[in-house]
């Protein structure tokens, strides 16, 4: 095959394209199909043989200049065509190779026998398949092709002045939890300085995180969910609240712009504010006249009212209640401090005070009473923080008051039996631990005497059998 030479006139070029092709076989280079051919075949036995192997080379043009005296060619560019599948009397597929560079060439693009071309691999497996960059001054038409790489978490710095697009794993990019591990992923890197953006795609919504372009790491950034009307409903006048980490709904506020209502779509026309349910206030709640509510009256400081408390539930004050006349509360009475009415106090169930409870006239409480404390666990009462006098404390009879111990077919304690499991537990069996006592606040007295009196009980069997073998061993020894 001859070489061709560049001569910088386009016509003595195409001449020994033609006069090539006159010498290569002659084949036909003028009429109305005018053809360049190169003939691949190998030498054997004084005749042509067929090519042998895949990836054989067809052929290759070469570009090449004189770039010095002498003269000296330096090859500046290629194209060949290489041998790419089943070869046979019907079929010879091929691909072209395009080399660029130096002083040694490189592969720059490839086109297939199948039609699909590559620009920076030699393994397209899409009509027009890139590794690199692209960029395009005109318009894009088509789709945008997106690699799978779901198993790594790239840093920033490994996107550069490009946007691209992936499929990845939210567990491996560290996105929030949600149905489906799989999305698509799109960075917008500008470069320079500028931060790096990521949306990820999920099967919950849309995700965004930013940081910075150049840093190896996304480690500090982190992923928010982009609101759409998905997550967003809301009514009319209705304030908006977070239902949920990622979506906002109606909140209990109402505001039309001249009346305010919690807890009510329908203000009382007379009020600016109007609230259905109870209202808890951190300050004192005063009043020249009367406090009255239809459920409950809270305030963590002071309640004080010029004449009656009325409450439809609970009247609570963190620290003084004063009523200059009466004081009535449907169901529970609870006092940081000290409660003064100047009439009748009626609770129609507990009654609680930090401090002193003083009536001008009685207390009427048909619940429990705490003194000295808030605390009322269980279902007492009465309850008691500091000691207590009286003349006389009365614990009514239970059922299993331990007389049982005494019938004949109660099991005897074993002393080794008790032994064993005073090592282990360190107390005795049948009674509370240490632990127990302080888990259950306290002992109860009634249930800590029946226990002690059957201990007691169970020792004077253990001391009456002891005796008898006393005495029997007393029987036979001999006597002096």
């Amino acid at each position: 095959m001859k070489t061709i030479h560049k001569s910088g006139i386009i016509l003595p070029f195409l001449f020994l394209l033609t006069l090539l092709s006159q010498k290569a076989f002659s084949q036909a280079n003028s009429g109305v199909n005018p053809e360049l051919v190169f003939y691949k075949h190998y030498y054997g036995n004084g005749i042509a043989q067929p090519i042998k192997t895949l990836d054989d080379s067809l052929g290759t043009i070469r570009f090449r200049a004189m770039v010095g005296p002498g003269p000296i060619w330096q090859e500046g560019a290629s194209i060949t065509a290489r041998a790419t599948g089943t070869f046979g009397p019907d079929s010879m597929p091929a691909s072209l190779i395009f080399r660029t560079g130096g002083p040694s060439q490189l592969d720059r693009m490839i086109i297939t026998h199948g039609g699909l071309v590559g620009i920076g691999t030699n393994h397209p497996a899409f009509n027009l398949h890139t590794i690199g960059n692209t960029a395009t001054t005109g318009d894009f038409y088509g789709r945008l092709h997106v690699d799978d790489n779901q198993s790594t978490d790239d840093a920033p710095d490994t996107y550069i002045d490009e946007a691209y697009f992936e499929l990845k794993n939210r567990n491996i990019l560290g996105a929030p939890a949600g149905p489906g591990n799989l999305g698509g992923l799109l960075t917008v890197a500008p470069g320079g300085t500028s931060f790096d953006h990521q949306l990820f795609f999920a099967n919950d919504g849309i995700f965004h995180r930013r940081w910075d372009g150049n840093a190896n790491t996304w480690t500090g950034s982190t992923w928010y969910k982009i609101l759409t009307g998905e997550d967003i409903n809301g009514t009319t006048n209705h304030i908006a609240k977070f239902t949920g980490p990622n979506s906002l709904g109606d909140s209990r506020l109402w505001d039309d712009g001249v009346r305010v209502g919690i807890g009510t779509t329908t203000p009382n026309l007379s009020f600016l504010l109007t609230v259905n349910g109870n209202t808890k206030i951190n300050g004192g709640l005063n009043a020249d006249d009367n406090i009255s509510a239809g459920q409950s009256v809270t305030a963590l400081q002071n309640v004080s009212a010029g004449q009656d408390v009325i409450a439809g539930d609970d009247v609570t004050a963190g620290s003084n209640i004063s009523a200059g006349n009466s004081l009535s509360a449907v169901n529970d009475l609870s006092v940081g401090d000290d409660a003064t009415i100047g009439g009748d106090a009626a609770v129609g169930n507990d009654v609680t005070a930090g401090g002193d409870i003083t009536a001008g006239q009685h207390i009427f409480a048909n619940g429990n009473v705490a003194i000295g404390t808030t605390s009322m666990p269980g279902s007492h009462r009465l309850y008691v923080a500091g000691s207590m006098i009286c003349t006389e404390a009365k614990v009514a009879l239970q059922t299993n008051w331990p007389d049982y111990v005494f019938e004949k077919d109660y099991q005897k304690p074993d002393l080794k039996e008790w032994e064993r499991f005073i090592t282990e537990n360190k107390h005795l069996p049948g009674v509370p631990s240490a632990q127990q006592v302080r888990e259950n606040g306290g002992i109860e007295l009634g249930e800590t005497q029946r226990v002690l009196l059957e201990k007691i009980e169970e020792l004077t069997l253990i001391v009456i059998e002891q005796q008898k073998q006393i005495d029997a061993l007393k029987a036979g020894m001999p006597k002096h």
